[in-house]
């Protein structure tokens, strides 16, 4: 090209300098982000784990119901029936103190911990497992939405009415939540966050690898991250849900199957908590709509990360008829 001629438009684009690459693109900077999948995946399990483990009491003053600044005691009748399922159960306890009670902020039974580890497990229970009569519920301590309750209102007579259990009842929750921290869980569902973490990680290098993505246009990476961001999430999700589930599952039929009161208990503990969720679906409006079904129930979007009430609640009318039929049979042999 001569000195008197310009370049055109197509020339002056092709001479343009090409960008450096990406840090993250080098050798160097994926090394980087390896180590930042390994640490992410040892924070993320070394934190669930430590939760249950090491900060344990800290854990527990969090979920814990405070009144004027002071923790609200159990009452002397629940921390006997505790003590009293705790017999019952006849679960191996590392020391006498392996499971811990204390009064829970809200209304639904808490736990956390393992009885399978030092640390062993605390049992949260709510308040109103103190109260044998509507008499003697505290009702300007309820707050629904952080609004007193409307007591004339329906919804609040069907609110009043789920808070009562028989002891029975009551000794059914209390001891699935103990039955609930008789495993490993705290390490598996760290190790299940962990896992789904080195695998996105291990999963987006290859594809790099096999479908040479570093040389291609960011746009691709982008996508490819997010969908298998996308896939493991999924992964973990569902994982996490089936193991939740099968735990809530055992630890109904092995309460259940401790005898014909406990099942029945449990029939009751579902029923109330089914009225109790109805009552908050009305106390609280269009947003109760979104939290609670017609009957009870949670809703839940995409993931199922519990078993339905009203499921746990056949399962348990289930395991009650048939302890009848036992009964009944033992008590009638020729029959």
């Amino acid at each position: 090209m001569s000195t008197s001629e310009k370049p055109t438009p197509y020339m002056a684009k092709k001479a343009k300098a090409t960008p450096p690459p990406s840090y993250w693109t080098t050798n160097h900077g994926r090394n980087v982000i390896g180590v930042v999948a390994a640490v992410g995946g040892a924070v993320y399990f070394g934190g669930h784990t430590v939760l249950h483990t090491f900060f344990l009491d800290k854990y527990r003053d969090a979920m814990q119901l405070y009144k004027h600044g002071f923790p609200t005691p159990l009452s002397p009748a629940t921390l006997t029936r505790c003590r009293s399922v705790v017999a019952d159960l006849n679960v191996k306890l590392k020391t006498p103190d392996s499971v811990g009670f204390f009064c829970v902020l809200g209304m639904d039974m808490f736990h956390a911990g393992s009885l399978k580890l030092r640390g062993g497990s605390i049992v949260g229970v709510p308040r109103h497992f103190s109260y044998e009569a509507q008499e003697q519920i505290e009702r300007n301590d309820i707050m629904v939405e952080n609004k007193p309750v409307e007591w004339g209102s329906d919804g609040a007579q069907l609110l009043k009415d789920s808070l009562i259990l028989s002891e029975r009842a009551q000794k059914f929750a209390i001891a699935r939540e103990i039955v609930m921290t008789n495993n490993h869980a705290p390490y598996i569902h760290g190790g299940l966050g962990a896992s789904a973490i080195f695998a996105y990680f291990c999963t987006t290098r290859t594809l790099n690898e096999k479908l040479y993505g570093l040389a291609r246009p960011k746009s691709f990476r982008v996508f490819m991250y997010s969908l298998v961001g996308s896939f493991a999430f999924g992964l973990w999700a569902t994982a996490t849900d089936i193991l939740t589930k099968r735990y809530e599952r055992k630890a109904d039929e092995r309460v259940g199957g401790m005898g014909i009161e406990y099942a029945k208990g449990g029939v009751e503990f579902y029923a109330k908590t089914l009225e109790r969720n109805m009552a908050l679906r009305s106390l609280m409006g269009p947003k109760g709509e979104k939290m609670f079904t017609f009957y009870g129930n949670d809703v839940e979007f995409i993931r199922q990360q519990h078993i339905p009430y009203t499921e746990r609640k056949r399962n348990l009318e289930v395991i009650a008829e048939n302890l009848s039929k036992v009964n009944v049979a033992e008590e009638n042999p020729y029959a």
